[in-house]
């Protein structure tokens, strides 16, 4: 009894697995066509019911034909899903013929927008293009190129990443607004550098002007000493005596006795009572 029961298991098991898997293709398998199921049903009936003659008379029908070069090529069935898949990607292209919704900052001042206005724009999109400058600001071709490159030179739009679009490197306002001052306190910290350039080169350039003022005075002076030199030599030359007069002049001699005397009548002079005052009315 019981091998029996194993024998039922063997033989029932495989058919029930093979049902439960059957029932799961079913349900994860897609709706399939009707008219090609029908078609399909329709073509295997003959095939079922027909014996083995017609299928050989059929065999040597179709290699007359084709000796003969009537046989005609299939045409295969057209499938709705390819169809369907076909008009889904004129759709898609369609779509992407559509101008792209852009989100634009209204400027202060519609006459003139600032670059600032721009970036603050611009940091809202996906990607940014010539075309797309273009659409949301109204520029030309050549301004939306400009600004284009004004943007990657301030890092706020990435390199071309391929057909002309470019990525973002800046995607809020705080972020824009930490690069701004960056940027600001960046180009004061050159100024402040340019301008203590600038005012140690007119230092250095007063002290060359002042060394170039000094030697000009001392070239002026040294000719102007040469100058007086020359004129002293020359009165020099002219009021010097002649070597003859030097050996012509008369050499004193001093005697002794005279000039006790000298002496003697000074001291008698020097005497009170010679001394007197000398007086306009005595005379």
């Amino acid at each position: 009894m019981e091998g029996l029961l194993i024998l039922i298991a063997i033989y029932v098991l495989p058919v029930i697995v093979k049902k439960v898997i059957e029932s799961q293709k079913k349900k994860s398998e897609p709706p399939r066509d009707t008219r090609r199921e029908t078609s399909s049903d329709a073509s295997s009936q003959p095939r079922r019911q027909g014996n083995l003659q017609d299928l050989i008379r059929q065999f040597e029908e179709a290699q007359r034909q084709a000796a003969q070069g009537n046989v005609e090529p299939p045409v295969p069935p057209v499938d709705e899903y390819s169809e369907n898949y076909d008009d889904n990607e004129d759709e898609s292209y369609n779509e992407e013929d559509e101008e792209v919704d852009l989100p634009v900052v209204t400027p202060a001042n519609p006459n003139r927008i600032t670059f600032r206005e721009i970036a603050e724009s611009v940091i809202q999109w996906e990607e940014v293009c010539v075309e797309y400058l273009q659409q949301a600001f109204g520029f030309s071709e050549s301004t939306a190129q400009q600004v284009l490159t004004e943007l990657q030179a301030h890092r706020i739009v990435g390199r071309d990443m391929g057909e002309g679009y470019c990525d973002l490197l800046v995607h809020d306002k705080v972020e824009l607004d930490n690069l701004f001052k960056r940027e600001q306190r960046d180009e004061e910290e050159r100024q402040a550098a340019s301008a203590q350039e600038s005012a140690l080169q007119a230092r250095r350039d007063a002290e060359l002007q002042h060394q170039k003022e000094l030697a000009e005075l001392e070239e002026r002076a040294r000719q102007l000493r040469e100058q007086a030199g020359q004129i002293n030599d020359g009165s020099e030359s002219i009021g010097a005596p002649c070597p003859t007069a030097e050996h012509s002049r008369h050499a004193r001699s001093f005697n002794k006795a005279e000039i006790r005397r000298g002496f003697v009548w000074a001291k008698v002079l020097d005497e009170p009572r010679f001394k007197k005052k000398w007086n306009s009315r005595v005379r």
